[in-house]
């Protein structure tokens, strides 16, 4: 996790997470003692994420790109002042699941629109994280993949 040093550098800043294990990822952080959350684990605590009471808030992209109300969420006055940072972690899978083949439809389809989340969320950086194992294998090329490096 490289991410996890904005709540320190940036205390009162909110990290959006897209994740595909969201409670495992979530117990991690708040083992470290950050507040860390995931959309959907509990209905109660839905207002203290919209409030930005959180260093880091976990989602699918189903629910951050696919669902309207959370979509508004990231476009209110308290995300746009607390986002520091949006985090794709394992975005291999951004390519794997949101893509086509052929007759098949998409694994997770909205894997393949994160990318609407630099429109609601134009101030926050953008980063995209995948697993150093998965760096080292041959990569399929795809004209329509681009990674850029980027740096905090």
């Amino acid at each position: 996790m490289t991410y996890e040093s904005f709540a320190v550098i940036k205390p009162g800043s909110t990290v959006l997470v897209i994740a595909p294990l969201l409670s495992e990822q979530s117990e991690k952080f708040q083992k470290l003692e950050f507040k860390a959350t995931y959309i959907g684990k509990n209905v109660s605590e839905n207002e203290a994420i919209e409030q930005g009471k959180y260093d880091f808030v976990f989602g699918s992209p189903e629910v951050l790109v696919g669902d309207t109300k959370w979509r508004e969420i990231l476009k209110s006055d308290v995300y746009q002042k607390h986002m520091a940072l949006i985090v794709v972690d394992e975005a291999h899978t951004v390519v794997q699941w949101g893509k086509s083949y052929d007759t098949e439809e998409p694994f997770r389809e909205w894997f393949a629109r994160i990318g609407e989340l630099r429109s609601l969320c134009p101030n926050a950086s953008m980063a995209a994280l995948i697993d150093r194992h998965i760096r080292s294998k041959p990569k399929e090329k795809n004209n329509e993949t681009v990674v850029f490096p980027c740096t905090f």
